[in-house]
């Protein structure tokens, strides 16, 4: 019984930072820890939505850090959830590598 409130009680406790954990975002910089994308061409389309500090939403940290990376942009993460102003961006690959095209929507 003692191990099953253990497991329950850490559970309820853990659970609200796992989203935080999952964005691999720092809370002091309010940075995305981009390294960890470094080796990829595209993201997943996990909604886990971020506001940059461009004024534009991000579907995950992945799709910043890609235009970050692609277009040599600094842009940090301004707070979690959508913008405002815009519906989340989800950025594509075009036919040459490193061209971006951004779609809005879904």
């Amino acid at each position: 019984m003692k191990a099953l409130t253990l497991f329950l009680v850490v559970n309820i406790v853990a659970l609200p930072f796992a989203n935080a954990a999952k964005l691999q975002i720092t809370s002091r910089s309010r940075n995305p820890r981009c390294r960890i994308y470094n080796n990829i061409k595209s993201c997943d389309y996990e909604r886990y939505p971020i506001c940059g500090t461009n004024n534009i939403s991000y579907k995950n940290p992945c799709f910043l850090c890609i235009e970050n990376r692609v277009l040599h942009k600094r842009i940090r993460i301004k707070h979690m959830g959508t913008c405002r102003q815009h519906p989340p961006i989800t950025v594509m690959h075009g036919a040459s590598v490193g061209r971006l095209f951004p779609a809005y929507g879904q």
